[in-house]
């Protein structure tokens, strides 16, 4: 079993029903959660997330936040997980994202998605069905604007003339991570060789099938992935005792999975068919069959490092650990962070 790096997240400054919140007040308090989260070494990672379009105010702009925990830390890496890079222009990412990385002093991990919700792209007036297309071609733009030399690049989505993109990042090899959700982006990735972030959706068994699929597909396209990690989002929180963590986590938790599977719609039933909020019992059904996955990671500190071990004996290298619920106390969420940065991470 390898060794298991300890990220934290996923930052969304959502201003929910269960927790509405002035936005101004989101942002500074996440200022201050990534100094918090900076003292302590154990805590490799802290990431982001994106959405537009919602009417809680998900974050839509990943990298000028990144750029503000840039400023208010010194050691902590900065993450998105992920932005959603088939809604924006390649070549502008690529300046922005290098820009981030000498700010930060080559604290990037730069994360991508595909995205998927129809109404984001029609806002952005992309058509979804060509986000596979624009995100491949932007991927090899990213690339070639981080390298030496002019970008020229003539695609059916992007065309880049001789443009030389500086500065170049603090980093020789930005670290790519790609969200994948499903086979398809699993074999994408491998393809790309580049880190992942699977599913807060999958069981450890599911877990263990999607890496194994990473590293056969990457070995079927002659990849070299020893550089890779597989990271996974799982939702957890650390308490003094189980029984506090779960009266403290496990209702914000419910809420909080429901609310989003049911606006964001991304299960779907045996039929494909996607379980919403106009399915009320399927929907609740599916929150409690999440919160059954997140329960190993949701305890005293003993409990959720059994949890973590478990995880990364299915391969996964990096974990996301999810205690940001937005709906819970101050206190005890710093608190929890602090188990989990001096209990936690230092025995598994």
């Amino acid at each position: 079993m390898g060794e298991l790096e300890i990220g934290v997240g996923i930052w969304s400054l959502q201003s929910t029903k269960a927790g509405p919140r002035h936005f101004a007040y989101l942002y500074k308090e996440l200022m201050e959660d990534a100094a918090f989260c900076d003292q302590f070494s154990t805590i490799k990672t802290i990431w982001q997330t994106e959405h537009h379009f919602w009417y809680d105010g998900y974050c839509p702009s990943l990298l000028t936040v990144a750029g503000g925990i840039a400023a208010a830390t010194k050691r902590i890496r900065i993450g998105q997980a992920a932005l959603l890079f088939s809604q924006h222009e390649a070549l502008r990412v690529a300046q922005q994202a290098a820009v981030l990385d000498q700010l930060s002093g080559g604290r990037l991990d730069l994360g991508l998605a595909l995205g998927y919700r129809d109404n984001e792209f029609d806002g952005f007036n992309i058509d979804r069905r060509i986000r596979r297309h624009r995100f491949e071609e932007g991927v090899e733009i990213v690339g070639r604007a981080f390298a030496d030399g002019p970008v020229n690049f003539a695609g059916d989505q992007f065309d880049v003339p001789d443009v030389e993109v500086t500065p170049k990042p603090f980093q020789s090899d930005v670290p790519i991570w790609v969200a994948a959700v499903g086979p398809d982006p699993i074999r994408r990735a491998a393809r790309m060789g580049a880190s992942i972030i699977l599913s807060d959706a999958l069981t450890l068994e599911q877990l263990r099938h999607q890496i194994d699929l990473y590293y056969t597909c990457a070995e079927e396209y002659g990849v070299d992935v020893s550089h890779a990690k597989m990271g996974v989002l799982r939702r957890g929180w650390v308490a003094e005792t189980d029984d506090e963590a779960y009266r403290e986590a496990l209702p914000s938790l419910r809420f909080l999975l429901r609310e989003q599977l049911g606006g964001w719609r991304y299960l779907v039933d045996e039929k494909g068919e996607p379980v919403g909020f106009d399915r009320p019992r399927d929907l609740d059904a599916a929150a409690d069959r999440l919160v059954n996955v997140h329960e190993r990671t949701i305890g005293r500190p003993e409990k959720v490092v059994r949890g973590l071990r478990e995880i990364a004996a299915t391969g996964c290298t990096h974990v996301i650990f999810g205690t940001r619920f937005d709906s819970l106390p101050r206190a005890k969420y710093l608190r929890s962070l602090e188990l989990l940065a001096t209990e936690v991470i230092p025995n598994i």
